[in-house]
């Protein structure tokens, strides 16, 4: 794939990713978030438009309506994760009751969203602001960065976007998974650890299909704890990320969740609750390429691993639609088994027996 390519997509991605978990901050009303977003705009539309954008708090503490200035374009930004007309109203009233005008004529509002207002202006006693031209959304701020030719430019923003990504607004980082890295054996004490119990299923999945999730995970978990599966690729990470998606966010489709995890909680095959998904994504040291785990789940206080949960309600189906032993070796085999998926000691025909006894033979 062009370098190039990679670069822009991977920065539309961390982007989304950042949406998200702002706009959650923001419902949070943490005091944080938009010192955050204030820091990571400066850096971002310095490197994006060329300006020199310093933040005003720093000139005159608590300047109102505006956040960021640069004084030799008289250019003031006004940085929000908010995208209503009131807004801009509010920021336009203030920007001129304050008179910044005088030394910053040329305002700016940077929303840290994909939409902006479809209105194309507002006039506040007889002052017209342009909203198409200088209201700049994140899909505005994409199509800047996808016009940059320069290699190298696109490499300092995607460092930049990915470190603030990992760094600054991830605030669900846990020092549990801290235990597991650099260690292949670790590792698989991660799976051990995180294996979903009956009493996690019941937790999180409705009352038709808990019980059959956990006897999945029951048989997934085997195959991956299995001693003949590799874990040496956890010898190299030596850090993580976590990225966090709430139920209503991935009910309404505002997520960063595989799409697979939304039709499971459209059709209710996820219990309705106030619990998150996560993503926990490992990196080996000095680059930013990893390994992307998805959907776990913290129950009570502990993490639990829901491994591709859309895929366990393929199986399902499958095996309740076709019972015979060929199909349930192969299906088997695609939970994770490479080989035959039991050791000799194990009566085959009664485990068959006993698994489509609980899909409801």
């Amino acid at each position: 794939m062009n370098r190039r390519k990679q670069l822009i997509d991977r920065i539309i991605q961390n982007l989304s990713i950042l949406e998200v978990q702002l706009r959650k901050r923001g419902s949070l009303n943490l005091l944080d978030m938009h010192l955050h977003a204030e820091s990571f705009a400066k850096v971002l539309l310095n490197k994006v438009y060329g300006y020199d954008l310093v933040n005003l708090n720093h000139v005159n503490q608590n300047m109102p309506a505006v956040d960021l200035g640069d004084y030799k374009r008289g250019i003031a930004f006004q940085i929000t994760t908010t995208n209503s007309i009131q807004k801009i109203k509010d920021t336009v009233i203030k920007y001129r009751a304050h008179e910044i005008a005088d030394d910053l004529p040329h305002l700016r509002i940077f929303i840290l969203r994909s939409e902006k207002p479809k209105k194309n202006s507002i006039v506040i006693d007889g002052y017209e602001f342009d909203i198409k031209h200088h209201v700049i959304s994140l899909t505005n701020l994409i199509r800047s960065i996808q016009d940059i030719s320069n290699t190298d430019l696109l490499i300092e923003i995607d460092n930049w976007i990915a470190r603030e990504s990992k760094l600054e607004f991830d605030d669900h980082n846990d020092d549990f998974f801290n235990e597991f890295i650099n260690s292949p054996e670790n590792a698989r004490e991660l799976m051990l650890r995180t294996q979903p119990t009956l009493s996690d299923c019941r937790e999180v999945f409705s009352d038709e299909y808990f019980e059959l999730m956990h006897l999945y995970y029951d048989v997934c978990f085997s195959a991956i704890l299995d001693p003949r599966a590799n874990w040496e690729k956890f010898r190299v990470f030596d850090s993580f990320k976590i990225t966090t998606s709430s139920y209503q966010e991935v009910q309404s489709g505002k997520h960063n969740m595989p799409g697979g995890i939304r039709d499971l909680v459209n059709d209710r095959v996820f219990r309705p609750g106030k619990y998150s998904f996560h993503t926990v994504k490992f990196y080996p040291k000095d680059s930013e390429y990893g390994s992307s785990f998805k959907t776990w789940i913290k129950i009570n206080g502990r993490w639990v691993y829901f491994v591709k949960p859309w895929r366990a309600m393929d199986e399902i189906g499958t095996l309740k639609n076709d019972k015979s032993i060929d199909r349930m070796i192969k299906a088997m085999r695609r939970f994770g088994f490479r080989e035959d998926p039991f050791e000799k000691d194990y009566d085959k025909e009664f485990f068959l027996r006993f698994f489509f006894k609980q899909l409801g033979q």
